[in-house]
């Protein structure tokens, strides 16, 4: 699940991971994409099943408006599945013309290293340069060059089951100290307050997000990080996190076995059973859960957060987790251009995020399900998603299976901070 899109974690979520049947198999190229008006596009599976696939969305509102256009459009399973693949197709120079990307230099697709590995078309003769968020060039591109096009912001990485927790006397924390209290009360109601794919990395990875509001705080610590003048070893904010996370493990916040748990344990059997009250999933994540699936119909699902040890201190992850890109040896340069130009306009967003539940790049969002989050958003109390930051995929493993090592026991803080370092 992670890092992130706003279905990109949410893509491993409900149901067993699947690439489509075949097509791994078929060469999809953009060398031998049908015609210059035909493009490729590759992107992860979208799970949830029952979800409709926000790609087709955006595809199909596309021709329409642009009839002269095909676009084919190729799912290549989730996450890591299709980070894997994605990169052999790029390697072996068969990739498609347009693809699913993330922000940053953290994972393994992400922008940075596919553009200095020369396999992205700068965008700067489409919409991407001034449609994505102000102060984004440092994620989306390199050496003041765009190569990215954002599909939306991603507000937070918890989502909670209201009616339930006000069905068992609760209300949502506003302080950590309220929190494993409340975790404590939940044991005691026959529930457990998270439910936590332990056994997933990307989603150890999002538990970590969910604390880390004291590091980046200082608006200047990632590039602070990047610039060596800090280290994780030494970061007390880090620790902090890491810590928290052994106080919501002795407080009985995940449920049982959450050491070893799945997405269908933390999200089907519990969040959908109504046996927790919250997961780790994107913030937005609430609109496709409330609205496609069916033990949740009628419940107030929302995007929350995770408090901080002082209320005034609480912030949330809130970037582009999600974008696409064109591949620089592409054959149909003018119809993947126009592909991204249509995604970067209000039509092509709003397709997209009335599935993902993605908010606007540009403006406010006054969806009720992220009532818990709006003063934050509307305060600026956010920060850029650590991952997005990190120098490489490797970074972000050491924290998720870091994270996984604290929930066995089998890794200390300092253990999981100096591996991040090494790793870096």
């Amino acid at each position: 699940m992670k890092k992130k899109s706003g279905l990109r974690i949410v893509a491993a979520a409900a149901v067993a991971l699947v690439a489509s049947a075949g097509l791994m198999g078929i060469n999809t190229s953009a060398a031998n994409a049908a015609g210059n008006n035909t493009i490729v596009l590759h992107v992860p599976t979208v799970l949830p099943a029952g979800t409709p696939s926000p790609w087709q969305a955006v595809v199909d509102a596309f021709t329409k408006a642009n009839p002269q256009y095909t676009v084919k459009i190729v799912y290549l399973g989730a996450t890591g599945n299709y980070q894997t693949e994605l990169a052999t197709e790029l390697q072996a120079g068969n990739g498609p013309d347009v693809f699913k990307v993330s922000p940053g230099q953290g994972q393994g697709d992400s922008i940075i290293n596919l553009a200095k590995a020369g396999f992205l078309m700068d965008l700067a003769s489409t919409k991407a340069p001034k449609t994505n968020p102000a102060g984004s060039l440092a994620v989306m591109g390199i050496k003041g060059k765009t190569y990215g096009l954002g599909t939306g912001i991603t507000p937070g990485v918890v989502v909670a089951n209201y009616s339930l927790l006000y069905k068992d006397g609760l209300s949502w924390p506003t302080t950590f100290g309220q929190l494993l209290a409340d975790c404590k009360v939940a044991v005691s109601n026959g529930k457990t307050f998270f439910g936590l794919a332990g056994g997933m990395v990307p989603n150890t990875q999002l538990l970590v997000e969910s604390v880390l509001q004291t590091t980046y705080k200082d608006t200047k610590w990632a590039a602070n990080r990047l610039a060596k003048k800090v280290t994780f070893a030494k970061d007390k904010g880090y620790a902090q996190a890491l810590n928290q996370i052994i106080q919501m493990k002795n407080a009985g916040c995940f449920q049982a076995g959450a050491e070893a748990g799945g997405f269908a344990d933390a999200i089907d059997q519990n969040f959908f059973g109504q046996k927790v009250y919250a997961v780790f999933v994107p913030g937005p994540t609430a609109i496709p859960f409330g609205k496609y699936v069916p033990p949740l119909s009628g419940q107030n699902i929302q995007a929350t957060y995770i408090p901080a040890v002082k209320a005034a201190d609480t912030r949330i992850p809130a970037s582009v987790n999600t974008a696409i890109a064109i591949n620089a040896k592409t054959k149909a340069s003018a119809a993947a251009k126009a592909f991204v130009n249509f995604f970067a306009s209000t039509a092509g967003q709003s397709a997209y995020q009335a599935i993902t539940g993605d908010t606007p790049m540009q403006g406010a969002d006054s969806r009720p399900q992220f009532a818990p989050i709006a003063d934050l958003m509307a305060a600026h109390k956010t920060f850029e998603a650590p991952l997005n930051t990190f120098t490489n995929s490797a970074v972000s493993d050491a924290l998720g299976k870091g994270v996984q090592g604290l929930l066995t026991g089998q890794a200390t803080v300092a253990q999981i901070l100096a591996s991040m370092d090494a790793a870096w």
